[in-house]
């Protein structure tokens, strides 16, 4: 059950479209929801970094002007969350502002939450929106929790497509899905294991994965329906079929493989993350 949701909160888009989805969430189960909102000092110290002895005067008042540019952008976020929840009389929810390195104040917070909730497109440095940043990686990589990535766009759920490859990642992604029932269990559930070929051999190791997931998921009071295709491509085969179900929500593990935010999340995880607007629960 899921009584603690956090919600990061940044000038993108798709931030409000995580409120969204954190409401729905909420409202099933009577949570309370946290916006947190971060000044990024990390960034700011970055920005006037290099200053000579005599410009020590100056860098001092763009240190104060950028924090002060940021703690009221930060509140007018903070604000905004708090208008959006109001909406739903149902809903309890509260924000908080806090300074340091967005991903680290982050990750320290989803210790007291059941869920996490963010946008794809996530950045901190208010000052600079444009500016590329590895803090979903490190969030999804150091979460104490769940965490449910969205994109700008959102979706009613109604098909919730399960990756499921047959490694503890995996399972255990699928398990606090099933564990928590973040929408509860009114949609249906398909879960899709990428078999390495057509041999017999692989379609019945396939198929015993599948069976046994699906009877797992079942005993959790969801409607399950399984599916096996073939690919050495396994990113690829995923994603084109994520596209011809419609999926509204997919689940998948996150792995320590590859580089950069594949690192945090696997190569897979990280192709949904960036190709696809579907929202992605994650577990590590």
């Amino acid at each position: 059950m899921i009584k603690r949701i956090l919600v990061a909160l940044d000038p993108d888009p798709d931030t409000e479209t995580a409120i969204r989805y954190a409401i729905d969430i909420a409202s099933v189960y009577e949570s309370h929801l946290t916006g947190l909102a971060i000044v990024d000092t990390r960034d700011i110290e970055k920005e006037i970094r290099g200053a000579g002895i005599g410009a020590l005067y100056y860098a001092e008042r763009l240190r104060e002007k950028l924090s002060d540019e940021v703690r009221k952008l930060a509140h007018e976020l903070g604000e905004n969350f708090k208008n959006i929840t109001e909406r739903y009389c149902d809903v309890c929810a509260s924000y908080m502002v806090e300074e340091g390195v967005p991903a680290e104040r982050i990750s320290e917070d989803t210790k007291y939450h059941d869920l996490l909730v963010l946008g794809k497109s996530m950045h901190f440095f208010y000052t600079f929106p444009e500016k590329e940043t590895d803090s979903v990686s490190h969030v999804v990589k150091h979460s104490a929790c769940p965490v449910l990535l969205v994109g700008k766009e959102y979706r009613e759920i109604n098909h919730v497509l399960m990756a499921f490859d047959g490694k503890v990642a995996s399972a255990t992604a699928i398990q606090r899905f099933a564990q928590l029932k973040p929408l509860g269990t009114d949609f249906s559930v398909e879960v899709v294991h990428v078999r390495r070929s057509d041999d017999e051999k692989d379609k019945d190791e396939s198929a015993l994965l599948l069976r046994l997931m699906q009877e797992y998921l079942e005993s959790h009071g969801f409607e399950v329906r399984t599916t096996s295709i073939a690919g050495e491509d396994t990113q690829r085969r995923l994603l084109d079929y994520v596209d011809h179900v419609g999926a509204d929500m997919v689940v998948a593990g996150a792995h320590g493989e590859a580089k950069f935010l594949e690192l945090a999340m696997g190569s897979t995880v990280y192709s949904l993350i960036r190709d696809t607007d579907v929202p992605v629960f994650v577990c590590r």
